[in-house]
């Protein structure tokens, strides 16, 4: 009769124990998808914001061809200085999309007080 005690106990203690592994497995699981999925959405933000570059720098090249074809397109810069100003946008595009692909801006916005 007393073996049997012991061995209920035993087998009572391995349920109770594998029951909490069991649970610890479960909350990790849950941790780790709920990372991932942040993962993922800061990756399809990243890839939108690349996408969105992308337009931008084909608005500013349009903007070039365009102050190309006027009619004194170098009178018009001498005074507006569009080629410099279109070339500083396309440049800080360019920068700000090589942040972006390294991870600099991963989608949170820190609210400065």
């Amino acid at each position: 009769m007393l073996k049997i005690i012991k061995t209920e106990k035993i087998i009572f203690s391995f349920v109770l124990c594998f029951g909490l592994f069991l649970w610890y497995l479960q909350e990790e699981n849950e941790i780790l998808n709920v990372e991932l999925k942040e993962q993922n959405i800061k990756i399809e933000d990243k890839n939108k914001e690349i996408k969105q570059i992308a337009k931008i720098k084909k608005v500013l090249e349009q903007a070039d061809k365009l102050h190309a074809d006027l009619q004194y397109p170098m009178v018009v810069d001498t005074v507006t200085r569009v080629w410099d100003k279109i070339n500083d946008a396309y440049t800080g595009l360019i920068n700000y999309e090589e942040q972006v692909k390294k991870g600099k801006y991963d989608g949170t916005i820190d609210m400065d007080d």
